[in-house]
């Protein structure tokens, strides 16, 4: 094999590898990490322009925060399951809420415009929270490779656990009884 082949063939793998892991699985994980006060601490917008703090999660008792992206798949088919789950989860004081990452504080006018579509047809009402600069900087943020990430935090944004990948209504729903019969048994 010539050099230049074996250049070409060594970056079609690494490019593979990327393309695999750039918006993770279907296949949710929990993952235990060290985490910050991102959501405590949050202040920021949502796509509406509303001003959003660690207010929106006193309502509930647990809040879903699932951080997604236009540009991945497994996130946008997962979005109508994520509705339902909104209307199903608001009477046991669990909510759901979107946090549309574009690798950059805010949204470009281009994914502005591509995540109203996508939320427009998936008939998407739950709230979509927008990334400041300070989000940016959190180690969860920062250091997050997959996507979608979802966060589940307690009535004060404290994260209780942080799980990756897509998943339905039913999934989603399982996974949940079982991180706040974890949360709730550590108390």
């Amino acid at each position: 094999m010539t050099k230049k082949k074996w250049i070409i063939s060594v970056l079609c793998v690494l490019l593979m590898a990327c393309m695999l892991t750039a918006c993770g699985g279907e296949e949710p994980k929990e993952n235990q990490i060290e985490v910050s006060d991102v959501f405590k601490d949050m202040d920021t917008v949502d796509m509406d322009g509303n001003a959003v703090n660690a207010d929106i999660f006193k309502d509930y008792d647990y809040t879903m925060i699932n951080c997604w992206s236009v540009n991945c798949p497994p996130c946008v088919r997962e979005i109508p399951e994520l509705e339902q789950l909104s209307k199903d989860l608001a009477s046991e004081k669990i909510g759901v809420k979107g946090l549309l990452y574009d690798g950059q504080v805010g949204l470009s006018d281009a994914t502005r415009e591509e995540a109203n579509q996508i939320l427009e047809q998936a008939g998407a009402e739950y709230q979509q929270i927008l990334l400041s600069e300070d989000m940016m900087k959190s180690k969860e943020i920062s250091e997050m490779n997959v996507f979608p990430t979802t966060y589940i935090v307690d009535s004060e944004g404290s994260i209780v656990a942080i799980v990756t990948g897509a998943n339905n209504v039913d999934g989603w729903k399982e996974r949940l009884i079982g991180i706040i019969k974890d949360v709730e048994g550590e108390k």
